[in-house]
């Protein structure tokens, strides 16, 4: 079994196991814990492994920038997930506004910044056909997220920071599904686009599970540690496999141009 495949079934695994944790639970009394630091973990291995990569490009390869970006994204998004996993479940406090939401608010710029430059080195252009489906899907979601969400909460009497939270996450969440939808969208298959297509698609799967948590919170049917948040889970591991991938190509290169050398 190769190395991709090894963390490929790894991943599996790690979804299913999280998956039946949150269907069933476990003791009230672990059950917290063990639920965030699930998030925490997952997001450390995406952060880690997109790390990795960008270390083992080429010090004049563009694509060490484009991973560079993204770890550092990835990184403020996992120190979020650890600063929520330390205060709701460590120090049994509200987690929502707190300095979480200050790591993830910073991370969102950051990752489009990265998703961008990325489809611009890796030159993602989506066919005409693409590009008419994912403008369609975008604006599909944009005014679901009109109707179902910032209609309600524009409104609504909130703090000003929780206010802005509420705003910010849904709109940020739209604005970096735009990149994501056409990334989806090419019809390439090169190694280096599957590696950018499981990336764009891990990032889809939180980005549209932010959205659908920020309907639920809304109409107050959320609750944490439920099935909902296994896709959450699901994305982080996507976009790790997504960097690990892309290193599994780096090294094949490396062995290729060594075995030629010779």
């Amino acid at each position: 079994m190769d190395f991709t495949k090894k963390w490929s079934w790894a991943a599996v695994v790690v979804f299913l196991i999280s998956a039946a944790i949150f269907t069933f639970g476990l003791p009230r009394a672990i059950n917290l814990y063990v639920v965030d630091a699930i998030f925490a973990l997952v997001a450390w291995f995406a952060t880690i492994a997109a790390y990795v990569t960008m270390r083992a490009f080429r010090r004049n390869d563009s694509l060490k920038g484009v991973w560079a970006v993204l770890t550092a994204g990835l990184a403020l998004w996992a120190l979020g997930e650890t600063s929520w996993f330390i205060i709701e479940a460590i120090l049994g406090l509200d987690p929502y506004p707190s300095i979480a939401d200050l790591f993830w608010v910073l991370g969102y710029p950051i990752v489009f910044v990265g998703l961008v430059l990325g489809m611009k080195t890796l030159h993602v252009r989506p066919s005409s056909g693409g590009k008419i489906i994912g403008t369609a899907l975008i604006l599909i979601i944009a005014f679901d997220l009109w109707y179902f969400v910032l209609s309600v909460i524009l409104p609504a009497k909130a703090p000003l920071i929780q206010k802005f939270l509420n705003i910010y996450y849904p709109v940020g969440d739209l604005i970096l599904l735009s990149p994501v939808i056409y990334s989806l969208m090419t019809l390439k298959y090169r190694a280096v686009d599957y590696s950018w297509k499981l990336i764009a698609l891990g990032l889809g799967l939180i980005m549209v599970n932010d959205v659908i948590f920020s309907y639920l919170a809304i109409i107050d049917v959320y609750q944490s540690g439920s099935l909902l948040d296994s896709f959450w889970i699901g994305g982080y591991l996507i976009i790790g496999l997504g960097s690990i991938f892309q290193l599994d190509k780096i090294d094949r290169s490396r062995q290729e141009e060594q075995a030629q050398a010779a």
